[in-house]
C-alpha cells in the first residue's frame, strides 16, 4: 500500500478492521472479568453451579414424568 498506493487502496480499511478487532477483544475481557450480581462473574454462567442446578432439574424432572408414567400404566400382576 505504501509503495503503490493509487492502485492498492484499503489502508484505512485495514486500520478500521485492527480497531474493532482491539475493541471486541476489551469487551469480551471486560464481561468476563465483570461482576455479574450474586453470582461472581459472567463466566460463571458456564460454571459447575449452574451445571448442578440444571442437572438436578433435569434430574426431579425425570422423577416425576417416571411417576406419571407409573400412575398411568398399571401394574399388570
Amino acid at each position: 500500500i505504501n509503495k503503490d498506493p493509487q492502485n492498492k487502496g484499503g489502508k484505512g480499511m485495514a486500520i478500521a478492521g485492527l480497531v474493532t478487532g482491539y475493541i471486541g477483544i476489551l469487551i469480551f475481557l471486560a464481561l468476563i472479568f465483570s461482576p455479574a450480581g450474586d453470582e461472581g462473574t459472567v463466566y460463571d454462567i458456564f460454571g459447575e453451579s449452574y451445571q448442578e442446578e440444571f442437572q438436578k432439574e433435569l434430574e426431579e424432572e425425570l422423577k416425576r414424568q417416571q411417576q406419571e408414567q407409573r400412575e398411568l400404566i398399571p401394574d399388570q400382576e
